[in-house]
């Protein structure tokens, strides 16, 4: 099968508008977000999470963003996105970018840092849906790194 290049054009820019919007759910951490956009298939959703843990399924990471953001002090924010990249092949996609995180959860503690991320998109019957994800602490400069 042979894809047009309108055709992938359409679906990166597709990927980067649901990303954008991925990224401002965090803000308050909403997460009627994810239940519109992540996988409701049970247990197919694997996330690592900032925090270090993994979850598994929608309920579970809609759980823990209702939690944080019930602590909430004020709206997390994720600023200074920088080299996003977006790839599709046939009905997967994914993006991978940098950014600072902060976010102020009360007694649940504190974040303010620089992040890497990893979202992997699969379209289902014509709609995408986020199945996984992977955040983790950026340290840039680390043995040549960036």
């Amino acid at each position: 099968m042979t894809t047009s290049t309108s055709s992938v054009e359409a679906d990166v820019a597709e990927i980067m508008r649901l990303h954008r919007e991925f990224v401002d759910a965090n803000g308050p951490l909403d997460s009627s977000y994810l239940r519109r956009r992540v996988t409701p298939t049970p247990n197919e959703l694997v996330w690592y999470n900032l925090n270090g843990s993994a979850y598994i399924g929608q309920d579970h990471i809609a759980g823990l963003w209702d939690t944080l953001s019930a602590n909430m002090n004020s709206p997390a924010v994720s600023t200074e996105l920088r080299d996003e990249r977006v790839e599709v092949d046939g009905d997967v996609a994914w993006v991978t970018y940098l950014s600072h995180y902060q976010g102020d959860f009360g007694e649940l503690g504190t974040f303010d840092g620089g992040m890497r991320s990893t979202e992997i998109w699969r379209r289902r019957d014509g709609d995408w849906e986020l199945v996984h994800t992977h955040f983790s602490v950026h340290v840039p400069d680390q043995m040549n790194g960036m």
